[in-house]
């Protein structure tokens, strides 16, 4: 009977959590971002390795009401190396940079560790809902005829939107939570200091 009773609560607790949560396909979204980071004249960069650390069941965030308590788990099967990969070339790309596939060819190799990412959705007092997303990331660029290491920095930024209430069939939670993952992520890159024209 307690045997029962304990795989009987084991299933209602699975499926509380799976319908308490919200499955979030990524895409990388177009943003609009101010230049400021400082790389010089363009180079050749191979993108070497973009590493996001394993999540626990895929939790990126939670969906929070007013007073901030739980409502639901954020959670996402999407490939988040290949999502980061692309944010990354989207930014060497705004700064003229050309992307190589062939390490022979490249000025500079890439290497991106994403120590932490998450996204959250909260409910607000006036019926408009906020936004909030968080990254932590390292970087780190080498030469590649030298193989020495000409830059490598940890940065951590957030980023918050609100959406108004009118506003919330046109921007759904999943374009919402999109829009500021890939918003963070190009802050964070933004922040890069390193002069690609000394050679």
């Amino acid at each position: 009977m307690i045997r029962w009773c304990s795989i009987t609560g084991l299933i209602a607790v699975l499926l509380f959590c799976t319908a308490c949560s919200h499955q979030l396909v990524l895409h990388n979204t177009p943003v609009p971002i101010k230049q400021t980071a400082k790389l010089g004249t363009p180079a050749s960069v191979f993108v070497d390795r973009v590493h996001v650390p394993f999540i626990l069941q895929n939790q990126i965030g939670r969906k929070k009401n007013f007073a901030g308590d739980f409502l639901a788990w954020i959670k996402t099967d999407s490939d988040m190396a290949a999502w980061a990969e692309n944010e990354i070339n989207s930014f060497l790309k705004r700064h003229g940079h050309t992307i190589v596939s062939d390490l022979k060819k490249a000025d500079y190799i890439l290497i991106c560790d994403v120590t932490d990412i998450k996204a959250e959705k909260r409910n607000r007092w006036d019926n408009n809902d906020t936004f909030n997303s968080t990254i932590e990331l390292n970087m780190k660029i080498k030469k590649v005829r030298e193989g020495i290491t000409v830059f490598n920095r940890l940065y951590a930024t957030s980023y918050n939107a609100v959406r108004m209430k009118e506003k919330e069939a046109a921007n759904p939670d999943e374009k919402m939570l999109n829009y500021c993952l890939s918003m963070v992520f190009q802050k964070a890159l933004e922040q890069v200091r390193l002069d690609f024209s000394k050679k």
